[in-house]
């Protein structure tokens, strides 16, 4: 049996160009509670396919406010002083997220939007938390 090198590459071609991404995975699903002041980090992994439509994103819900976008050019949103994102390679998206005290209770949730048909749609959260901060002096918190 012979080996036609052009169809091997073709084959890799069609796995590694599978298209736009259909969803995210997300690591880690759980990080509360934590210190006041520690940050809680998620990467996001595509699955799916290679490329993000140009109007995909993953956004981030504080309680019943939009805080934060991560979009392949570019973070923000009207709560960016708290997050910050970073890219890698194989367009996983690394955010941060650092809470305050006012953030304590919160719910977040955290969406993959393919494209803005799904945001539209209502598409169901990635991850759905409710933050809870540690504080050293739990007393000292209440009486305040």
């Amino acid at each position: 049996m012979h080996c036609f090198p052009w169809l091997v590459l073709a084959t890799l071609w069609t796995v590694v160009d599978g298209g736009q991404v259909e969803s995210v995975s997300v690591y880690p699903t759980e990080q509360f509670p934590i210190e006041l002041g520690q940050s809680v980090k998620w990467t996001f992994t595509p699955r799916g396919g290679s490329e993000y439509h140009p109007d995909s994103f993953i956004g981030f819900e504080l309680g019943n406010e939009k805080a934060y976008r991560a979009k392949r050019t570019g973070c923000s949103g009207p709560l960016e002083k708290y997050f910050s994102c970073t890219y890698k390679a194989d367009n996983e998206v690394i955010v941060t997220f650092t809470p305050t005290e006012e953030h304590y209770g919160l719910e977040l949730r955290i969406i993959y939007y393919k494209n803005l048909e799904a945001l539209w749609l209502g598409t169901p959260p990635l991850l759905r938390e409710t933050i809870q901060v540690r504080v050293n002096n739990l007393l000292e918190y209440f009486q305040t």
